[in-house]
């Protein structure tokens, strides 16, 4: 599978912009290594925060997210993430868990889809 093979079945993960990005394929794929590893950690840590109402945890892993999506995701997932990240700094964990209950499947979802991309190829 191509780059652009994967990137028409993706539905989270823009290896177009990921690509434009990062430089090279070898780059998309280092950083997506590292990201796979972060986020399958902080998605369970961030529904422990807001669970115990430890809302600046939860930001703080947000603010982390949202820092990266940009570089290799979609644009509707870049703004629910920072929506989500940006009422994370005001609200209680409360307003937020509902929020987050719609974005994490998303998250699972291109987790998946990171999983997928890193297996075709070399780093």
């Amino acid at each position: 599978m191509t780059s652009s093979e994967a990137s028409s079945s993706n539905q989270y993960l823009a290896l177009d912009i990921g690509m434009a990005m990062m430089g090279s394929e070898s780059s998309l794929r280092k950083i997506l290594k590292t990201v796979e590893t972060s986020l399958s950690a902080n998605i369970p840590e961030i529904w422990k925060a807001l669970e115990e109402d430890n809302i600046a945890v939860a930001n703080r892993l947000l603010h982390g997210i949202k820092g990266y999506v940009p570089i290799f995701c979609t644009e509707p997932l870049v703004d629910q993430v920072t929506q989500t990240e940006v009422l994370s700094k005001t609200e209680p964990a409360a307003a937020v868990k509902p929020l987050f209950a719609l974005l994490a499947p998303k998250l699972e979802s291109l987790l998946v889809e990171i999983r997928a991309y890193v297996a075709q190829g070399p780093a």
